[in-house]
C-alpha cells in the first residue's frame, strides 16, 4: 500500500475538499429543514479549520478535537448530505491519527452505507483512500488494496490534483506488494496527468510526490549488486526535481524528508559520505516533526542511519539504528517495512560475528514475512508475495550453510520456494470439494473473471482501474466460497525426499545464489549436504550467463526495443558454457556420478539455463565444435524443479484419460509455421488414438473441454511470454466463432483450469519463460500448467526452430513409447539430434531449449496401429516442408 507518509497529503486533501462536500448540500431527506442544513454547513466548515490546525498536536489537543467532532455530528442525526459525510469524514481522520484503527474502520462502513451516494467524484477517491489506509493498518491487504484502486478508477472525473495524487497512490500499492509493471503503468498515468495540469492548483505538489517515488523506484532498481551508478544519479536528480516542486507547508514535510532521505541513500551508495550527511542533517528535523502524524518516515530515517553507520564501519552504531527502526516500524504497523528493518539488523549482526542473534532475526524475519503472505492471498497482483520470505530465508540458509546445518539449511531454503505454486493447487483441489451449486456459482465467477481479465490488456486509465478492481473483487469472492486460504506449509519430510529419488534414480542438486556466495545442496538416497560454489558470487554467476549470447543479456531477452520478443542468435559461446560448468557442476560432479539422472533445482537466478548444454572442459587445449563439445547432457538426463517439496506432494495425475495433439500451422499476422503439421503428425505416430485438431479445428474451446480428462496434451504454436505481466503470456490457437473464447489460451486461464495430465508439452517458443519471480522460479505457461495439476511438463526456455523442433519432439515421444523414463527420453532426442547435426547446426540453440519439470516417471504408450502408413505420409509432409523452407533459404523460429 502507499507509503503511510501519504496519509498526510491524503488527510490534507480530505480537509481541503471537504468544503466542497458542505459547500453544496443536497440533503435526501425533504423534512429536513435548510436551517438545519446551513448549521450544519456552518459547523463542518469550523471544524474543517480546526482540524487545519491541530493535525500535528499533541495527543491531548487531538481528543478534544476528536470529541467536537463527534458531538457535532450527533447533533444533524437525520441529516444525510454533503456536510454530515465532511464531519464524519474528519472523524475517521482524527481516529487514524490517535490509532483508533477499528473504529475508523467501522465508521468507514457506515459513511459507505448512509453518505456514499451524496459524495461527488472528488468525495468519493478521497473515502476510499482513507479507508484504504485504515485497512491496511487493520492487516487487510487485498480490501486495502481494492480500495486504492476503487479511487484510481475515478480519475477520469476529478480534479486534476487529486486525480494525479490517486494514480500515485495506486502506483505505491502496486509497488508495495510486489507488481511492479503494474506500480509503472499507474505511475505514468500519474505523471502524465499532473503534466497535462501544472497550471491547475495543487498539480504541482502532486507531481513533487509522483517525482519522489520515480526517485524511490529508481533506487529499488539500483539494489542489484551490479546495478550501474547511473540508477543513483537518477534517483538523486528526481528527488531533487521533488523538492523543487513540493510546498512549504506542513502537509508535505513527510515527502521533504523522505527526498532527502533518498539523497542521502544515494550519495552514500556513490561513496560521497559527506553529502550523504549533509542531507540527513536536513532530513533529521523533518522527520521530527512528520513523525507524529506519519510514522514511516522515523522508520526511513532510522533504516538510513543504520545504513550510512555501517557503511563506515560503525557497528554498534548500525545495531542501534536499525533496532529503532524495527521498533517504530512494529509500533506503526508496517510489517513489510519490519521486514526490511529485521534483515538489515541480522546481516549487520552476522557481519560482526553473533551467529546466533542473526538467526534469531532471520527468523523473526521470516515468521513475519510469512504472515503477510497470508494477507496478500492469490490476487493477480500477488504474483510476488513468496518474495516476503525469500530473502530472509536464503540469508538464513546460507548461514546455517557455513555452520554445517545442511538438513537445517536446506529445508529452510525449499519452504521459500514453489509456494505460491502449491498455494493454486490447494485452491483448485478446494474447489474440486465443492457441492454442485457452489461449483455452478464458483465456474460464474470464474468467467466473470476471464472476461474481466481479457478486457485488461487494452484498457488505460480509469477503465483500467475499474477492472483492476473488478478482478480483485471477483478473486476475494472466489477464495471465499472456496474456503481456500494461504496457509503455512509443513517442514519439508526428507525421508520422502530421498525414497523419491531413489525411485527415480535420480540425484537433486539445489542451487543458493547469493550476493557474495552460492551453495549447492546435493540430496541422494542416502546422503544430504552443502557444498560451497567457489567464485561464485551472484554478480560473477549473471556475468558468465551474459557471456553465453546476446540471448542472455537484458538487451537481448527483451528484444532490441527493450520489450519486444527475444533477439534470437544461435551462436553460443562454449567458453562461457565451459565456466559455468566448472563453477557450477564440477563442484558437486563427484557426488552425483555418471549413472544417476540429475534434477536441478536452480532457483531464480539460474533458471534460464538448461544444465544439459553446460560443457565438461577438456584437459586439452579446447579444440570442440558445437557436435563434438562433452556437453552434460552426454553424460546423464537433466531434469528440472521448482522445490524440492513438490516431490513429496501427490499430483492426482491419472493413467486413463484421452491423449491431446493440437497445433497451429498458419496465421494471419504472423509468419507460418509449416513444420507444426510435421510434428503433430510425427507425435501421433507415438500415441495411441490421439485426438489431433489441426489449425482449423484447434480452437481454444475443444482444447479446454477436454484438458481435465487429459493424460498426454501436445500443444505446438506460436507462443508470447510476457515478462512484465506473466498472467498474459498466451499460446496462439484458433477462434471458435461459435464460443466467446478468443482463440488465444493464457497463463492465467491455464493455472484455473484443474489438470490430472501425466505430461503436458508446450512446444512453442519460450512456453517455460516468463517473468522471474523470487521464490517462485520462472512464471511461464510451463509453471501454470504445473500449478493446475499436471505431473510433468516439456517446455522451451527461448525461441525454438521450426524444424529442429520436430526432430526433438519426435524422438522425445519415440523414446518414451519405448519405455524410457521422460528425462531419458528426451536426453536421447537431443543426443540423436546431436548425432545427425554438425557445424551451427549443432548448436544448443537448436536442441538445448526443450526442460522438463516434474515427475520424469516412464509412461509408455501404446503406438498407433497406423504408425507404418503414417511414417509414410509424414515422409511425404516433412519432404514437402523442407522444400518450402529450402525455397525462403532460411529456418524459422516461433516468435
Amino acid at each position: 500500500m502507499p507509503r503511510p507518509s501519504a496519509l498526510a497529503t491524503f488527510t490534507a486533501l480530505l480537509v481541503l475538499t471537504a468544503s466542497a462536500m458542505h459547500g453544496h448540500s443536497r440533503p435526501l431527506a425533504a423534512q429536513v429543514s435548510s436551517g438545519q442544513t446551513n448549521a450544519c454547513v456552518r459547523e463542518a466548515d469550523r471544524l474543517d479549520r480546526v482540524l487545519s490546525e491541530s493535525l500535528a498536536s499533541e495527543e491531548a489537543d487531538l481528543e478534544r478535537v476528536l470529541a467536537d467532532v463527534q458531538r457535532t455530528r450527533q447533533r444533524f442525526p437525520e441529516l444525510v448530505a454533503p456536510c454530515t459525510a465532511s464531519l464524519a469524514a474528519n472523524e475517521i481522520v482524527v481516529l487514524q491519527i490517535l490509532d483508533r484503527v477499528r473504529e475508523a474502520n467501522s465508521l468507514s462502513e457506515i459513511v459507505r452505507e448512509r453518505y456514499y451516494g451524496v459524495m461527488t467524484p472528488n468525495e468519493r477517491a478521497d473515502f476510499h483512500l482513507n479507508w484504504g489506509y485504515a485497512l491496511t493498518l487493520l492487516g487487510q491487504t487485498q480490501a486495502s488494496t481494492l480500495e486504492y484502486v476503487k479511487a484510481a478508477a475515478l480519475s477520469d472525473e476529478l480534479d486534476p490534483s487529486i486525480a494525479s495524487t490517486v494514480l500515485l497512490y495506486a502506483a505505491l500499492t502496486f509497488n508495495e506488494v510486489g507488481d511492479p509493471s503494474r506500480a509503472a503503468a499507474y505511475l505514468r498515468e500519474a505523471d502524465s496527468t499532473a503534466r497535462a495540469n501544472l497550471e491547475t492548483e495543487g498539480v504541482q505538489a502532486a507531481l513533487g510526490e509522483i517525482e519522489l517515488e520515480h526517485a524511490i523506484l529508481y533506487q529499488q532498481e539500483a539494489q542489484s549488486s551490479d546495478a550501474p551508478a547511473s540508477l543513483h544519479q537518477k534517483a538523486i536528480a528526481a528527488a531533487q526535481r521533488a523538492l523543487s516542486l513540493l510546498t512549504d507547508d506542513d502537509f508535505q514535510s513527510p515527502e521533504q524528508a523522505m527526498s532527502h532521505l533518498v539523497i542521502a541513500r544515494s550519495e552514500m551508495k556513490l561513496e560521497r559520505y559527506e553529502q550523504a550527511e549533509a542531507a540527513m542533517q536536513t532530513a533529521r528535523p523533518l522527520v521530527e516533526f512528520a513523525k507524529s502524524f506519519t510514522p514511516y518516515v522515523e522508520v526511513e530515517r532510522w533504516m538510513m542511519e543504520g545504513e550510512l553507520a555501517n557503511a563506515r564501519g560503525l557497528g554498534r552504531e548500525s545495531r542501534e539504528a536499525y533496532a529503532r527502526a524495527i521498533s517504530a516500524a512494529r509500533e506503526a504497523r508496517l510489517p513489510t517495512t519490519a521486514v526490511q528493518s529485521l534483515l538489515a539488523l541480522a546481516e549487520v549482526v552476522e557481519q560482526q560475528g553473533d551467529n546466533a542473534q542473526a538467526e534469531a532475526h532471520y527468523r523473526e524475519a521470516i515468521e513475519l514475512g510469512e504472515a503477510i503472505r497470508q494477507r496478500l492471498g492469490l490476487q493477480d497482483w500477488s504474483l510476488s508475495a513468496s518474495d516476503k520470505i525469500t530473502a530472509p530465508s536464503e540469508r538464513l540458509a546460507a548461514l546455517l550453510a557455513r555452520q554445517g546445518r545442511a538438513e537445517e539449511a536446506f529445508q529452510v531454503l525449499d519452504g521459500s520456494r514453489a509456494r505460491r505454486l502449491l498455494d493454486l493447487r490447494a485452491q483448485t483441489a478446494a474447489r474440486e470439494s465443492l457441492p454442485e451449486s457452489a461449483r455452478a456459482e464458483l465456474d460464474g465467477l470464474l468467467n466473470d473473471l476471464d472476461d474481466v481479465r481479457l478486457s485488461i490488456p487494452g484498457a488505460s486509465g480509469a477503465e483500467r482501474s475499474a477492472l483492476d478492481a473488478d478482478a480483485t473483487r471477483i478473486q476475494t469472492e472466489i477464495a471465499a466460497l472456496s474456503g481456500f486460504t494461504v496457509q503455512s506449509p509443513a517442514a519439508l519430510d526428507i525421508g520422502a525426499l530421498r525414497d523419491t529419488l531413489e525411485a527415480r534414480q535420480q540425484t537433486m542438486v539445489s542451487y543458493l545464489v547469493g550476493r557474495s556466495e552460492s551453495w549447492a545442496f546435493v540430496v541422494r538416497p542416502d546422503t544430504l549436504m552443502a557444498v560451497l560454489l567457489p567464485r561464485a558470487s551472484e554478480a560473477e554467476i549473471r556475468a558468465r550467463i551474459e557471456g553465453i549470447g546476446v540471448m542472455w543479456q537484458d538487451s537481448g531477452a527483451r528484444g532490441a526495443s527493450g520489450s519486444g520478443p527475444m533477439t534470437v542468435d544461435p551462436a553460443f559461446a562454449l567458453p562461457a558454457l565451459e565456466a559455468l560448468y566448472t563453477q557450477l557442476v564440477e563442484p558437486v560432479a563427484p557426488l552425483i556420478g555418471d549413472a544417476s539422472g540429475l534434477l536441478v533445482v536452480p532457483g531464480t537466478q539460474l533458471s534460464t539455463l538448461p544444465f544439459g548444454m553446460l560443457v565438461k572442459p577438456s584437459s586439452e587445449a579446447s579444440t570442440a565444435d558445437y557436435a563434438s563439445a562433452d556437453y552434460l547432457i552426454r553424460h546423464m538426463p537433466v531434469g528440472t524443479e521448482l522445490a524440492a517439496t513438490l516431490l513429496t506432494v501427490p499430483t492426482g495425475a491419472r493413467r486413463d484419460g484421452s491423449n491431446l495433439i493440437f497445433g497451429r500451422s498458419t496465421f494471419e499476422t504472423r509468419a507460418d509455421l509449416p513444420f507444426v503439421r510435421a510434428e503433430a503428425k510425427r507425435v501421433r505416430r507415438a500415441l495411441s488414438s490421439p485426438v489431433l485438431r489441426l489449425d482449423a479445428d484447434a480452437t481454444e474451446s475443444d482444447l479446454v473441454s477436454q484438458l481435465g480428462t487429459a493424460d498426454i496434451v501436445h500443444i505446438a504454436s506460436h507462443a508470447d511470454a510476457d515478462p512484465d505481466f506473466p498472467l498474459y503470456s498466451q499460446i496462439s490457437l484458433t477462434d471458435d466463432p461459435n464460443d466467446p473464447d478468443d482463440g488465444t489460451l493464457h497463463l492465467y486461464e491455464l493455472q484455473d483450469e484443474p489438470l490430472a495430465a501425466r505430461l503436458v508439452v508446450l512446444s512453442g517458443c519460450s512456453t517455460a519463460r516468463g517473468r522471474a519471480l523470487r521464490g517462485e522460479g520462472m512464471m511461464g505457461l510451463q509453471y501454470a500448467v504445473r500449478a493446475a495439476g499436471a505431473a510433468s511438463a516439456l517446455a522451451t526456455l527461448w525461441p525454438v526452430d521450426d524444424r529442429a523442433t520436430v526432430d526433438i519432439m519426435g524422438g522425445f515421444y519415440d523414446h518414451l513409447a519405448s519405455g524410457l523414463s521422460k528425462d531419458r527420453a528426451l536426453q536421447q532426442a537431443q543426443l540423436d539430434y546431436l548425432n545427425a547435426n554438425h557445424g551451427m547446426d549443432a548448436s544448443p540453440f537448436y536442441w538445448a531449449p526443450a526442460v522438463l519439470t516434474g515427475d520424469p516417471a516412464p509412461m509408455p504408450v501404446a503406438p498407433n496401429p497406423w504408425r507404418g502408413i503414417w511414417g509414410a505420409l509424414l515422409g511425404a509432409a516433412v519432404l514437402s516442408a523442407a522444400v518450402a523452407w529450402w525455397l525462403t533459404h532460411r529456418r524459422r523460429v516461433r516468435v
